[in-house]
């Protein structure tokens, strides 16, 4: 499935090089580009359960990818995992892709949508139900954006740097970076939670997060209350439609938003759907973010760019992040 991944999107034959200072596309044939993409882990380097897995992208994500082939690598292995013992045999996993892309490749909703789109079906009932937007709300959007241009500035370019221990101490982290994982959890159960309380999905996860900064502030000795998060978000306004629609593009911009931090998941809920409500409604916004950013990387040189981001991230305590998963399992056609 992933080999024919290459035939049927372009981007994945387009390695990037290098020139006066600029980073550009250039093509290669697409049996080179399968060379690079397609790795095989050594045998010193499989993994048998869990924690192998976290630990080999905590180490490999430390690895910058190179340029000299498309800019995705897949690991593939054999697996025959040690920590599911306990599951009936025709549950167990019996082989492992880890992947490795690059941002500028394509963001999270292009690249889980090539996934989908290389299985058996392709419907966006796989994941969290969503509409597209109708014609007229998306011309509105791109007619008016403009008048979003000044809250951009006020919340960005404008915006106060966050003066607390994680900032204060910026100069001193090393880049490396960490990751953990934790067992799946039963989405059903979180959308009962969210209907028994009456507070959306997004309420709840972001409620959690400025509890659990507010305990690591507290243990810090940090008086601070709210803090600067950066958000990235889709702006898609329709879900591809088709396998032959879709493309591997980033349609995403930054929101920028002031979370107050909250001692329990209770006292948060009043104040964090204050701001999950400008999220909701936050379109207009993104695509002004998303407008700016588009033509000012057309229009300016890398390094001003890089400057640029370089100085602006300096005002934002966290970023947050999440990729669309899907709520049911994807099914492919393996072939032995």
């Amino acid at each position: 499935a992933w080999e024919s991944a290459v035939d049927m999107y372009p981007k994945l034959s387009y390695k990037v090089v290098r020139f006066c200072g600029d980073l550009y596309y250039e093509k290669m044939s697409k049996a080179e580009a399968k060379s690079k993409i397609f790795v095989k882990l050594p045998a010193g380097k499989k993994v048998e359960n869990q924690r192998d897995i976290d630990c080999f992208m905590r180490d490999n994500l430390n690895v910058k990818l190179p340029m000299d082939g498309p800019l995705i690598r897949q690991y593939v292995q054999e697996y025959n995992p040690t920590d599911q013992a306990h599951l009936p045999a025709d549950q167990r996993n019996g082989g492992i892709v880890i992947t490795k892309y690059h941002h500028g490749l394509c963001d999270g909703v292009s690249f889980v949508c090539m996934v989908l789109a290389l299985g058996k079906e392709y419907s966006r009932d796989f994941f969290i139900k969503s509409k597209d937007a109708r014609w007229y709300e998306e011309l509105f959007v791109k007619l008016t954006w403009l008048i979003h241009l000044p809250k951009l500035l006020l919340t960005t370019v404008f915006a106060p740097t966050d003066d607390n221990f994680i900032t204060r101490r910026k100069d001193q982290m090393n880049g490396e970076l960490s990751i953990r994982t934790s067992k799946s959890f039963d989405l059903r159960q979180l959308k009962a939670l969210s209907k028994n309380i009456e507070v959306s999905i997004n309420d709840i996860v972001t409620a959690a997060i400025t509890t659990a900064f507010q305990q690591i502030f507290k243990e810090a000795g940090d008086p601070a209350k709210e803090i600067n998060l950066v958000l990235p978000a889709s702006v898609r306004f329709k879900f591809y439609p088709t396998r032959e629609s879709l493309k591997l593009e980033n349609k995403f911009a930054a929101m920028a938003l002031r979370l107050p931090l909250t001692e329990s998941m209770e006292a948060a809920y009043p104040k964090i759907q204050k701001v999950t409500a400008a999220i909701r409604g936050g379109l207009p916004y993104l695509y002004a973010s998303y407008s700016v950013a588009h033509w000012f990387n057309k229009l300016m040189p890398n390094c001003f760019m890089t400057k640029f981001v370089d100085d602006l991230t300096e005002k934002f305590t966290v970023s947050f992040s999440n990729t669309p998963g899907p709520i049911k399992p994807f099914v492919f056609d393996v072939k032995p």
